[in-house]
């Protein structure tokens, strides 16, 4: 399933998976490409609840670029999913279980934090960004428990030994108490104030820039683009382009393309969207393969995958008269 890994990361992920598959109700390996550092996403997993995670496993998080994390998030970001990092440790530090990391952006946990979260055995309230922990608590509940206990934004400051405007912050959401003034609040006003964390909420960075590496790509990016879609070059995956938008905004809602690349011959480019069907299973991704006249005539065989194909033109008038088709899965 997985060929050409590095020991460590063979094992891992190994470990990541044989954990999921107790939880998932679907799941896809992405092993393309082999190397586990040049790729963005390692596997795709469909949770109870109709919950899509992109995950990229790794035991090392300190060996994952910043670029590959940005694909990650703006893949998910386009498609409307989630997106998380599982790793045991950063460096020389071990994460911590009950702790979710930023990674660039990206929500990131130890696999027995991860297994907690899924299973509902156990709840996520602290988050560490850079080196500060912080807790999360609800604003709206923080407020009414301290007018419920009859005290002032300067008295509930005076106790917690802090500042009135940080209580207000904290009032009105935009900043989270450390561990040690979030234990004074719930002595002071009780478990009630605490809020979960949701580690699959969809990463909210923007989506990636306009780098495309082909005029097709530019194309049909820029085409979609124009048409309301989110768009993410997908370099350091399976496929080239992710593209999203809402139902409510018209039909295709999630697709998929493969673009032929320079010097890369039909049969990779087949293996390519073989795996990208898989994905779109998943995913429910149309998957397209834009490619040229010429190459389009010699791909009829892959009906059977489910994938579409289409020249550059074909896809373009297609899309841009709404007519992008909906993966049957």
């Amino acid at each position: 399933m997985v060929q050409g890994l590095p020991g460590e990361f063979e094992d891992y992920l190994y470990r990541v998976i044989a954990s999921l598959y107790r939880y998932a109700e679907r799941l896809v390996v992405v092993d393309y490409p082999s190397s586990p550092t040049r790729r963005s996403i390692d596997l795709i997993v469909s949770l109870p609840g109709s919950r899509v995670v992109l995950i990229k496993a790794i035991y090392d998080a300190s060996l994952i670029s910043k670029k590959e994390v940005e694909e990650l998030s703006a893949v998910a970001n386009s498609l409307g999913v989630s997106a998380v990092i599982i790793a045991e440790r950063m460096g020389r530090e071990d994460l911590l279980t009950g702790v979710v990391y930023d990674r660039y952006g990206v929500n990131m946990v130890n696999l027995e934090t991860f297994e907690n979260f899924v299973s509902g055995r156990e709840e996520v309230y602290v988050t560490r960004y850079k080196d500060i922990y912080t807790v999360s608590i609800s604003s709206e509940k923080l407020r009414e428990k301290r007018l419920e206990k009859g005290l002032s934004l300067g008295h509930l400051a005076y106790m917690l030994k802090t500042s009135r405007k940080s209580i207000y912050e904290y009032e009105r959401g935009v900043m989270s108490p450390s561990v040690e003034k979030a234990e004074k609040l719930v002595d002071i006003l009780g478990e009630e104030i605490l809020e979960p964390i949701d580690i699959l909420t969809s990463p909210r960075k923007p989506v990636s820039k306009r780098d495309f590496d082909k005029p097709e790509e530019a194309l049909v990016g820029e085409k979609l683009l124009e048409l309301g879609f989110k768009v993410s070059h997908a370099k350091r995956t399976v496929v080239d382009l992710v593209a999203g938008r809402s139902r409510e905004e018209g039909v295709g809602s999630r697709i998929m393309i493969v673009v032929k690349r320079s010097r890369e011959g039909r049969e990779r480019m087949m293996s390519r969207i073989m795996k990208g069907v898989k994905m779109g299973s998943i995913l429910s991704s149309s998957l397209y393969a834009v490619v040229n006249r010429e190459e389009k005539s010699l791909m009829k065989d892959i009906d059977y995958a489910k994938a579409i194909v289409k020249d550059v033109r074909e896809f373009i008038n297609d899309v841009s008269r709404g007519r992008v088709e909906e993966n049957e899965e």
